[in-house]
């Protein structure tokens, strides 16, 4: 009976433990994952499309150069609204209006016989200049965001359009969030408005900015973080701007420019948010080989493919450029990590409950 009792005792803790081997092998992956979710991520790094910009001033009202780019993927078409225009000689004030065109592949474009499509109101806060213009389309109609100017004071501007050509400018405008916002950046998502903008800092000689963050339930009424966005410059490029955000994998993904204090250098930065206000920036250069003066990104995904548009100011290079990786922006954040983490021990619990004790099985 002592051998058949051993026997017995030995096949069920055999029985037990294959009944557990599904449960080991999810948490080693599940261990795996989360540690992956927690390392420090791979940056999705973009390759520049040939040596020569893909959008360029060639018309009389485009002034000296095309400088700011929101590009949105919309019925199997590349639709981008620029910004255009030339700086005044005297006092240093930028003149520039909005134009419109359109590409298959992103690369090629279109600009539209009628641009531009948004100019400066005489009077009003926009009266001198409208640019940096953050284009979406929320159930068939465009919204677009835009910096306007005065000669002393920026505001952000509101104005719609069914069609992305024929806009008409807010009655309640600019949107009240400062007296110096400028360079929007919006997303809609979970039924709200997100708007992640500049701050110019009058009080700072040269004049710095900084990024800020604002919420809406409709696009038109604004309400500004009350704590700073949590996105550190570099020690060296202390003025921060020009954001386009993307969210992809769980997270607010943001590209940047980094500007040194009298603007004779900027670098794109890449960073990542969990809630739009706390950011982690990564220091590696996120277009490969790019060592100019770079800004004013925008980025979308289409499929497989991310594109990244961004202005080079360089004698004879001046323009918007194209860039683009095969590599997914981040997929696996620290959130899902703890929802998985969470699901296996509720199995794992579950598992304990259905095994039965030992005395039950003598």
């Amino acid at each position: 009976m002592s051998f058949q009792s051993d026997l017995l005792g030995g096949l069920h803790d055999l029985s037990r433990l294959i009944s557990a081997l599904p449960f080991i092998l999810v948490a080693i992956l599940l261990s795996a994952s989360f540690n992956a979710a927690f390392a420090q991520p791979t940056i999705p790094v973009f390759s520049r499309i040939g040596s020569q910009p893909v959008l360029i001033s060639s018309a009389d009202w485009e002034g000296d150069w095309i400088f700011a780019i929101s590009v949105i993927y919309d019925e199997g078409t590349f639709k981008a609204w620029y910004t255009a225009g030339s700086v005044l000689t005297s006092g240093g004030i930028l003149v520039a209006k909005i134009g419109y065109a359109t590409s298959s592949d992103g690369i090629v474009w279109t600009k539209h016989a009628g641009n531009p499509v948004l100019t400066p109101t005489p009077g009003s806060f926009d009266s001198v200049s409208v640019s940096w213009a953050s284009v979406v389309k929320v159930g068939g109609k465009y919204y677009m965001y835009y910096r306007g100017y005065n000669g002393g004071e920026n505001h952000i501007g509101l104005a719609t359009s069914t069609d992305g050509i024929a806009w008409s400018k807010h009655s309640g405008n600019p949107i009240e969030l400062s007296s110096q916002a400028t360079n929007p950046s919006v997303i809609f998502r979970d039924s709200q408005w997100k708007m992640w903008f500049a701050i110019l800092d009058p009080a700072s000689v040269p004049q710095t900015s900084r990024i800020s963050y604002a919420t809406s339930s409709d696009g038109v009424t604004w309400s500004m973080a009350a704590d700073p966005v949590g996105l550190q410059a570099p020690a060296r490029l202390p003025s921060l701007g020009t954001p386009s955000v993307l969210f992809a994998g769980g997270l607010n993904n943001m590209w940047f420019r980094a500007c040194a204090q009298d603007y004779s250098v900027c670098q794109i930065y890449y960073a990542t948010s969990p809630d739009g206000k706390t950011w982690t920036r990564y220091d590696e250069n996120p277009i490969s080989g790019e060592t100019r003066t770079v800004s004013c990104p925008s980025v979308i995904t289409v499929g497989a493919t991310s594109y990244l548009w961004y202005y080079v100011s360089a004698p004879g290079a001046t323009g918007i450029y194209l860039a683009t990786t095969a590599t997914p922006i981040p997929e696996f954040g620290a959130y899902w990590a703890v929802l998985l983490l969470g699901v296996l021990l509720a199995g794992v619990s579950l598992s304990i409950r259905s095994l039965k004790p030992l005395k039950e099985w003598a």
